[in-house]
């Protein structure tokens, strides 16, 4: 162990031990989780939050290293500063082949300079033929945090359909979130 200046001590910032004796790290998390069940995608202008691991089902988030992640609500918060890489999948259903944009965003907290608010994947379904039973859109991110800040997925179907759906089942292969501290 060593103590800093201010009688903190290194080791027990770098490192813990829970309740169940797991050495866990809580300024290096890692979260990956994944859409359990189908979530309803309203067809208007307004953002939807993606909730990965929909608490209300059985099936638990594959790993969160130090439990930053919010089953609840979809958010995820930063515990130690430095930069994040958010790398997301979401697989839509019953997606009609009419004019539209159904767009994929990463929103932030970090400081407005600083902040993500920008658009990854972006799909225009009038351009098929007919209505796509799966269609996956990605986005990947880079994004600057500091502790406390929070990070989320959201989903906007501009196309006047009521029956597109994101799409989750009980396997990690269709609709998912990761999240690490790379710096």
């Amino acid at each position: 162990f060593r103590t800093t200046a201010d009688g903190s001590n290194s080791l027990t910032e770098q490192m813990r031990i829970d309740n169940q004796g797991c050495i866990t790290t809580p300024n290096q998390p890692m979260v990956y989780a994944f859409r359990n069940s189908t979530q309803d995608l309203n067809p208007d202008t307004s953002w939807e939050t993606v909730i990965f691991n929909d608490e209300s089902t059985t099936n638990d988030t594959a790993f969160d290293v130090g439990g930053d992640y919010n089953t609840g609500t979809g958010v995820f918060t930063a515990p130690a500063d430095g930069k994040y890489l958010i790398s997301t999948e979401v697989m839509l259903t019953n997606a009609p082949a009419s004019s539209g944009y159904i767009l994929l965003n990463l929103i932030t907290t970090k400081a407005v300079a600083d902040g993500i608010n920008q658009y990854s994947g972006r799909v225009n379904p009038g351009s098929w033929d007919a209505e796509m039973d799966y269609y996956q859109i990605a986005g990947t991110w880079l994004a600057n945090m500091s502790s406390g800040d929070t990070a989320y997925i959201n989903v906007s179907n501009t196309v006047a359909d009521g029956d597109t759906k994101i799409y989750g089942a009980s396997t990690t292969t269709y609709t998912r979130i990761q999240i690490m501290k790379v710096a």
